[in-house]
């Protein structure tokens, strides 16, 4: 059963052009995809909150926090992190925009 996620296809296929099999790179990948969620977190945070401490409390939380771990270091799980990327994005506009 295929399961279809073009944006984490892509993301694979990039990795695979600039870094052929080296798993450096994709590992590489998945750390610099983690660091963009910390920070979208934080920024979500800071926006929902109004309040610099508990953004970075919340962040710092969610970016060591051991239930991570597989999706950054085995890359087939970056389709999770690019799923989180536009999570967040889409809760900060939701925040930043009201009706």
């Amino acid at each position: 059963m295929e399961i279809y996620h073009p944006i984490a296809v892509l993301s694979l296929a990039i990795d695979f052009y600039f870094h052929q099999l080296d798993p450096h790179g994709f590992h590489a990948t998945s750390i610099i995809l983690h660091l963009i969620n910390v920070l979208l977190v934080f920024v979500f945070i800071r926006v929902l909150t109004k309040q610099m401490m508990v953004a970075f409390i919340t962040a710092l939380l969610f970016g060591i926090h051991p239930m991570h771990v597989e999706s950054v270091s085995w890359w087939p799980n970056e389709k999770i992190y690019c799923i989180y990327c536009f999570i967040w994005l889409s809760l900060i506009a939701y925040t930043l925009f009201p009706e």
